[in-house]
């Protein structure tokens, strides 16, 4: 089985940096949300609002 992953390593920063702003792992989200979308599809995590009457999408 092929499991698709990367690592990034950010120097000056261990496990737990948050959401790295000010850090040099700054956009490591928008990263992570790129590699999720293109290898699952539509990621829960962008979710817009649905079209007047129809039912919101339950995420994955």
């Amino acid at each position: 089985m092929s499991i698709p992953t990367e690592f990034h390593a950010y120097e000056g920063l261990g496990h737990g940096f948050g959401l790295g702003t000010g850090t040099a792992a700054e956009g490591w989200i928008e990263d992570a949300v790129d590699f999720w979308e293109g290898r699952a599809g539509r990621s829960p995590f962008r979710e817009v609002a649905p079209p007047p009457g129809t039912r919101r999408r339950q995420p994955l």
